[in-house]
């Protein structure tokens, strides 16, 4: 697999280069002018200085967003001219982004719950972006049918996921050049992804789309899972007992009036 996905990688080294220039070049001149704004506004920010910054922030996720889909979508190999395959990213955007968010908030949640059903989460739906990308499947639906992938090959999909993993972490562990050399990486990461993908699709066969029934039910629990997993960071966060809980249901001002006082004392 990482010779396949070298192969691969370097067929479409000039695309990938390509994809950089278009991706960080917007993306320094975001980060550059809110930077500049934030540094010149006056202190505290007033709303309109706020609302620069936020609609800089959904720019800044927008164009990192649009990346990653261009870097998938070279990755598939299935594009063989690059206008279409920039073109496709650009029309998928907000579709990729609501599929990274649900993944996101999924793995989070589940890293909440004593880190282990974080890696398996991050293991079942690590494809729905390829699922998306390959399939055409949106959203939940993506998300469901990663699992369905992933389903009696979890250790499988680990076990190849460890060499790319263990060169990851070695790459945060280098100073100076490690951020360099992820650059080369992260590609190379996607390229390999892509490839375990279509080798997991090939050995399991066609997999139907899930129903609105199965993706409500889906949402529903996927809601819930975040939700809990929500109030159990809050609640970890604020070190708040049952009983102050309790307290702050019954009386929301004398509960916080309390709990003021007692962080006052132990900062003084």
């Amino acid at each position: 697999m990482l010779k396949a996905s070298w192969r691969r990688y370097a067929a479409s080294l000039n695309v990938f280069a390509l994809i950089y220039v278009l991706y960080f070049v917007p993306m320094a001149l975001v980060v550059a002018v809110m930077s500049s704004i934030y540094r010149m506004a006056p202190k505290p920010l007033n709303p309109l200085v706020l609302a620069w910054l936020v609609a800089g922030g959904v720019m800044a996720l927008l164009v990192s967003v649009w990346g990653q889909a261009a870097f998938i979508y070279a990755a598939t190999g299935r594009f063989q001219e690059t206008r279409k395959l920039l073109k496709e990213a650009l029309e998928k955007t907000a579709s990729f982004a609501w599929v990274y968010i649900i993944f996101g908030l999924l793995v989070l949640a589940g890293m909440v719950f004593f880190i282990v059903p974080g890696i398996i989460a991050l293991v079942w739906f690590s494809f729905s972006v390829y699922v998306l990308a390959i399939d055409g499947d949106k959203g939940i639906g993506a998300i469901i049918k990663s699992r369905q992938y992933v389903r009696g090959q979890w250790w499988p999909v680990f076990s190849r996921y460890l060499p790319v993993l263990l060169l990851y972490i070695a790459l945060n562990l280098t100073p100076v050049l490690g951020p360099m050399l992820w650059m080369i990486f992260m590609p190379f990461l996607i390229t390999y992804q892509c490839i375990l993908f279509e080798e997991i699709k090939a050995a399991k066969g066609p997999v139907e789309s899930p129903q609105a029934a199965h993706k409500k039910r889906w949402a529903l629990a996927c809601g819930l899972v975040i939700i809990l997993a929500a109030l159990l960071t809050a609640s970890a966060f604020s070190g708040l007992s049952r009983t102050q809980l309790e307290q702050f249901i019954k009386d929301p001002a004398k509960a916080l009036q309390q709990l003021n006082s007692k962080n006052l004392k132990s900062q003084i």
